[in-house]
């Protein structure tokens, strides 16, 4: 098993390019292979393995300060989400009026209140589970997204069948569209983060 460096050496790299560098420095006359270091340079200091762990895996603990301050900026943001909603869905629901009347009006209104009904109930469970003494936790945000989704399909079927012939189609659909991307205007205003 022992075998002289050099021979060690050869069984290592005989894998390798013509030409590559080898761990050691070794390297002849052509260019260098990728993923390692070139001769006289170090090697990275990270290998695919992580050389060191943490010692101890803690959750994160708050301060009732600090929890207090996340959960009224948490409050905010659901409050100021569910404002641009409602914002936009009026300005979707006027620019409808302007351009083919009433029906798109009411196409538009019902379109974007599809979601926005939903989406404000939704905001409202996030509010109670925040303010209340238990922890908000994923559990509670998959259950408003299912809320919502819920909400949209069965309005939306409730929409279509009560609406009938004198549904706008593009009209609803902007005034959907417009509802669920809300949060771009607080994107754009600077009041999301």
């Amino acid at each position: 098993m022992n075998q002289p460096s050099g021979a060690a050496e050869a069984d290592r790299t005989k894998h390798l390019p013509e030409g590559s560098v080898t761990q050691s420095g070794a390297s002849t006359d052509a260019p260098v292979a990728k993923n390692q270091p070139a001769a006289g340079k170090a090697a990275p200091a990270m290998s695919g393995t992580a050389q060191t762990t943490p010692k101890e895996a803690r959750p994160l603990s708050l301060t009732p300060q600090e929890r207090a301050r996340m959960n009224a900026r948490a409050a905010k943001g659901l409050v100021n989400l569910v404002l641009a909603q409602a914002m936009l869905l009026l300005l979707a629901a006027l620019a409808s009026w302007l351009v083919a009347g009433n029906y798109a009006a009411l196409s538009a209104l019902a379109g974007g209140l599809i979601y926005l009904i939903p989406s404000s109930f939704a905001a409202l469970h996030m509010l109670v589970k925040i303010y209340s003494q238990a922890n908000a936790g994923v559990l509670t945000f998959f259950w408003a997204q299912a809320l919502k989704i819920g909400g949209t399909l069965a309005l939306l079927a409730l929409v279509v069948r009560f609406a009938g012939t004198y549904l706008v189609w593009p009209a609803l659909l902007l005034g959907l569209v417009v509802v669920l991307k809300g949060y771009v205007l607080l994107l754009v205003l600077n009041k999301l983060r």
